[in-house]
């Protein structure tokens, strides 16, 4: 089989390939509807792998790569800020209590415990997501439930 250019297409190529849907403009309100933006987070981005970096730009003391929801169980509060890297850090903190994580997700410390009486320290860790490596990018899903990356992949391989 050819394509417009006259080119042999490989057969896994047409597998998966996209029904033409037209070329008209898509209209504004799609990128700046309210309502569009909170159904492509709940049925698309709460559930897909997405690329977070190069693995050669993070590993724990363990030397597993980790991912966690980034607010704190305390509040919600944001732990890095979306200007931040986190590279280099020793340890995740709380800019609202200075509740500190450690890089693993369990917690560190926090100060001023006795302000804190139901806070069960072995169930206080940090949120942690599904994470996994291919061809040394990292992806994360922030669904707990989610498939594994290589079957997401449907086992591709570099």
């Amino acid at each position: 089989m050819y394509d417009l250019t006259g080119e042999d297409v490989p057969p896994a190529l047409r597998e998966q390939a996209a029904e033409f849907l037209g070329d008209e403009d898509v209209p504004f309100e799609r990128y700046a509807s309210e309502d569009v933006y909170e159904a492509e987070v709940e049925k698309v981005w709460a559930h897909t792998w997405q690329w977070a970096c190069r693995e050669e730009r993070l590993r724990g003391a363990d030397a597993k790569i980790r991912a966690f929801a980034n607010c704190c169980p305390h509040r919600g509060m944001q732990i890095v800020g979306s200007r931040e890297t986190g590279r280099g850090r020793q340890f995740l903190r709380c800019p609202f209590h200075g509740i500190f994580f450690e890089l693993d997700g369990r917690l560190r410390e926090i100060p001023c415990r006795w302000d804190f009486p139901r806070v069960q320290e072995e169930n206080f860790g940090l949120d942690e997501l599904p994470c996994d490596v291919w061809g040394g990018l990292v992806f994360v899903n922030p669904d707990k439930n989610a498939s594994p990356l290589a079957e997401y992949l449907d086992g591709q391989e570099i």
